[in-house]
C-alpha cells in the first residue's frame, strides 16, 4: 500500500514538472513572437523614416 502510494505521488509530481515546463515553453514562445513582431515594427517604421526623408 505505501509503495503504491509513493508511485502515485512520483506520478503526480512528474506529471507537475512536465506541466510546469510545458507552460515557461509557452510563455517563452510568446515572448520571442512578441520580440520578433515588435523588431519588425521597428524596421518597418525605419525604412518608413527613410523613405519619408528620402523625399
Amino acid at each position: 500500500m505505501i509503495e503504491s502510494n509513493q508511485i502515485e505521488k512520483n506520478q503526480i509530481e512528474s506529471k507537475r514538472i512536465e506541466l510546469n515546463r510545458f507552460e515557461k515553453n509557452r510563455i517563452e514562445w510568446y515572448r520571442i513572437e512578441k520580440n520578433r513582431i515588435v523588431s519588425n515594427q521597428i524596421e518597418s517604421n525605419i525604412i518608413e523614416t527613410k523613405r519619408v526623408e528620402s523625399n
